[in-house]
């Protein structure tokens, strides 16, 4: 298969099939009424979309690709409505820390 074939294949359709299990791993969670989410490596967020999908919870989608990232916005738009529990970060490895050590503080010590 050619490079240029692979490129136009739409890989999100693939990844979609891979939901059932976003799906089963989510409900195999205790039940929050509003849980934080955190998706590392997001890419196009096929699974992210999902989540927020299953969850009335706030989704934070984080990967170093901006294009994906980019797709990504445009879906929670068409796919969500706009649904503001929703956000996309761009992030190299070090900002990656970071932002995930501030993620988990938030959850474990909310600020009031």
């Amino acid at each position: 298969m050619s490079k240029d074939l692979l490129s136009e294949i739409d890989k999100d359709h693939f990844r979609e099939q891979f939901n059932k299990y976003t799906r089963k791993a989510f409900h195999m969670l205790p039940k929050l009424e509003k849980p934080h989410i955190l998706d590392i490596g997001c890419g196009s967020g096929v699974p992210t979309i999902e989540l927020a999908k299953l969850s009335n919870g706030e989704i934070i989608g984080i990967d170093i690709n901006q294009s994906l990232l980019d797709k990504l916005n445009r879906k929670i738009e068409e796919e969500t409505k706009g649904i503001g529990r929703l956000a996309c970060i761009v992030a190299v490895f070090g900002v990656l820390q970071f932002l995930l050590l501030t993620f988990l503080a938030s959850v474990l010590h909310p600020i009031r």
